[in-house]
């Protein structure tokens, strides 16, 4: 048997051995929904995505505006193309340090060194639950305990450097050592697993820590949790779990992949608080609200009434340092310095100048007039 017939068999029988490779029903169903009726279920769920994102903004604002529906149908699937790729970037994040940590057994040297001692799918089988369970989630999992025990117990910058870097690249040389002795692997291929194995761990442990560190304060900040140092530990443990969660959908069925990474994504932006602050901050980058006023020039008409009902509007018929909730439309809405919401017709609003902050570069800017 030659080597390469060899790799081949390691091939298959990986996936084979894959003690995660069982079948999903759900899954199955899904992936015949997706490959049937993709596209058709993609544009209209595109849609609800981006309309969702919107109506959240709407109810945290306590208003609905007017707009022409077919006019707003392209920041509909704006918004939802930067929702879809915020959650995916956050699913990709969880993902990366086992991306990383395949791509060492999946060079063509590596594989070749291997091919020499996996003769039989007994030994493939074997080598592969060894991987994962001493080459990655042992590690990952010590990584992870000194990371919870390190920022609960003391906030000194070196201690962090001792949990972020220096366990992890510990624990790359242990077990790169332990890979290359159980399988005979040249010296080479060992410094390249010790390389490849402290990077992937030193991602694990960051993306675990940021996740970790913002989720604890929502936990707390939504009173699911009162103790501060709890509260870390569990965001933490959530973060662990969600990178191994990746790293076995990697070595699941091809297609499972993006299902389960996609629940991950959806998963750590609600624990992040991402889906209450991200249609926010698309609103105000879309320059239609959102954003803080030094004035709103409002016309004459409209200024005799705002006076009359004692709003503060100076001689100039201009409301000052007030926040723009939405210009866009055929209603704008306005917050008040003193809490009160005002909504104007377009037709009312002659002019909105934005504060420096708004545009970079200008100290004033007219974003909208009318």
């Amino acid at each position: 048997m030659t080597v390469s017939q060899e790799i081949k068999t390691l091939n298959e029988i990986e996936e084979d051995a894959a003690p995660f490779n069982n079948k999903v029903p759900a899954f199955d169903w899904g992936l015949n929904v997706i490959k049937n009726r993709g596209v058709t279920y993609f544009k209209g769920a595109s849609l609800c995505f981006g309309f969702g994102l919107f109506v959240i903004y709407f109810m945290q604002n306590n208003f609905y505006p007017e707009f022409d529906l077919f006019g707003f149908g392209s920041l509909l699937v704006t918004s939802s193309v930067i929702g879809v790729f915020v959650t995916a970037y956050m699913a990709f994040g969880f993902a990366m340090p086992s991306i990383f940590w395949l791509g060492y057994f999946s060079d063509k040297g590596v594989r070749e060194e291997l091919g020499y001692a996996l003769k039989t799918p007994e030994a493939n089988k074997e080598f592969y639950n060894w991987r994962m369970k001493y080459c990655y989630f042992l590690p990952v999992t010590i990584c992870l305990i000194a990371v919870i025990v390190t920022f609960s117990n003391t906030s000194e910058m070196y201690a962090y450097t001792l949990a972020l870097v220096v366990v992890p690249v510990f624990l790359g040389i242990i077990f790169g050592i332990a890979l290359a002795k159980k399988y005979r692997l040249p010296n080479g291929y060992a410094v390249q697993y010790v390389l490849t194995g402290s990077v992937s761990y030193i991602i694990a442990t960051l993306v675990t820590a940021i996740f970790g560190l913002a989720a604890a304060k929502n936990l707390v900040s939504w009173d699911v949790v009162k103790n501060n140092n709890l509260a870390m530990v569990i965001a933490f443990l959530i973060g662990g779990l969600m990178v191994f969660i990746t790293t076995i959908s990697l070595q699941m069925r091809k297609g499972y992949v993006y299902m389960v990474s996609a629940i991950v994504g959806v998963i750590a932006m609600t624990l992040l608080n991402a889906w209450m602050t991200m249609p926010g901050a698309i609103v105000r980058n879309f320059g239609i609200g959102n954003y803080e006023a030094e004035s709103v020039l409002v016309k004459d008409e409209m200024c005799k009434q705002l006076k009359s009902n004692k709003y503060l509007v100076d001689e100039g018929c201009a409301l000052k340092n007030i926040h723009v909730v939405w210009a866009w439309g055929g209603s704008y809405s306005f917050r008040l310095t003193d809490g009160r919401q005002l909504k104007l017709d377009k037709e009312s609003v002659g002019s909105i100048v934005a504060e420096k902050s708004v545009k970079k570069g200008r100290k004033n800017d007219i974003l909208v007039e009318g």
